[in-house]
């Protein structure tokens, strides 16, 4: 039998326990992602322009500076 380990006053068997680890960290690293877009698109709608977010083939994000003029005809 595993050993377990008393998590918050729920107990956890010791080899879930890397599982819940490596989610924790998978999170922080989202967060920090998270952070650097949201910080490029204030930075780019500071400037008074607009921001598109599009997904790539590989899955990253990647953020636009856009210049919209209005053309009068």
């Amino acid at each position: 039998m595993s050993d377990f380990i008393l998590l918050g006053g729920l107990e956890m068997r010791s080899d879930l326990k890397t599982d819940y680890i490596q989610r924790d960290t998978e999170r922080a690293g989202q967060t920090e992602k998270a952070l650097y877009l949201l910080n490029t698109i204030s930075a780019i709608t500071d400037r008074g322009n607009n921001a598109e977010v599009r997904r790539k083939k590989d899955g990253s994000l990647t953020v636009y500076e856009v210049k919209k003029n209005i053309v009068t005809v």
